[in-house]
């Protein structure tokens, strides 16, 4: 996939979420059932460091994550590194903040993607300003991300992101496993050809529309296992990392996330 396709899907994804900002982060409100078994792993994280413990979320949108884990280790307050490029972010900062009492979350709105196609993951962390993180988290944003090779850069911006022993929890949208989305994909993707008129999209490439708008559609990459392992492979044959935990949940037949979770090394 080359450099133009890959921008004008990464502006049509960006351009769906700020146009359905509101209606969107209403559904998205309650925490994923595949959290609760990375509880373990953070709370382990977590009470190895004595001193301040920092924490990064990728794409964190309306901050689900931020409250299921104030709300699931109350006594446990890391300081949050987080980013997104949807407005909503920044109401709930002030409002998560409120919760649990600190003032220990930084909210950095930016295009993630454009930026790390333009900057080395170096560059990109001394800009956010992101220390080596004990804990390093990224769910619903894979999906989004055109192209392998660009998947890997954020993968490897993520783990470099990572303090050592820390950890890295992803997760992955599996939707063709699921048999009213995979319909729906299939459908909305030959739609959004015809009327957008272009696309190089790579094999498992989808385009998914929104309650039956017209013209919105948000770039959605299906993952399969195969495709997995070559992602990670390379990180872990290089012993940057290694993976402690693979697991599927979610959805009515709790597959349609893969979560993983590597330590750095």
């Amino acid at each position: 996939m080359n450099f133009e396709t890959i921008s004008k899907l990464s502006e049509m994804t960006q351009k769906f979420y700020a146009n359905n900002t509101s209606s969107f982060s209403q559904t998205r409100q309650y925490p994923w059932q595949g959290w609760l078994k990375l509880l373990p792993y953070t709370e382990n994280v977590a009470g190895k460091n004595t001193q301040d413990v920092h924490f990064l979320d990728l794409a964190c949108g309306n901050m689900r994550f931020e409250k299921f884990i104030a709300q699931n280790l109350v006594e446990f307050t890391p300081i949050w590194h987080t980013l997104d490029s949807c407005d909503f972010a920044t109401t709930e900062k002030t409002t998560l903040n409120k919760e649990i009492s600190n003032n220990n979350l930084f909210f950095i709105e930016t295009d993630i993607l454009h930026s790390l196609q333009q900057m080395t993951t170096d560059d990109a962390r001394t800009n956010w300003q992101i220390p080596p993180c004990a804990g390093v988290f990224s769910f619903g944003f894979f999906h989004h991300i055109p192209s392998f090779a660009l998947r890997t850069k954020v993968l490897n911006f993520l783990i470099d992101s990572c303090a050592s022993n820390g950890i890295i929890a992803l997760s992955f949208w599996q939707f063709m496993n699921e048999e009213k989305i995979a319909h729906k994909a299939l459908t909305n993707t030959e739609k959004a050809k015809q009327e957008l008129g272009f696309l190089e999209l790579e094999s498992d490439d989808y385009l998914l529309g929104w309650q039956n708008k017209i013209g919105e559609y948000r770039y959605c990459h299906n993952f399969s296992d195969d495709e997995l392992t070559q992602l990670l492979q390379p990180f872990i044959d290089t012993k940057k990392v290694k993976l402690i935990a693979t697991y599927s949940a979610d959805g009515k037949s709790n597959n349609l996330n893969k979560y993983i979770i590597l330590q750095k090394i």
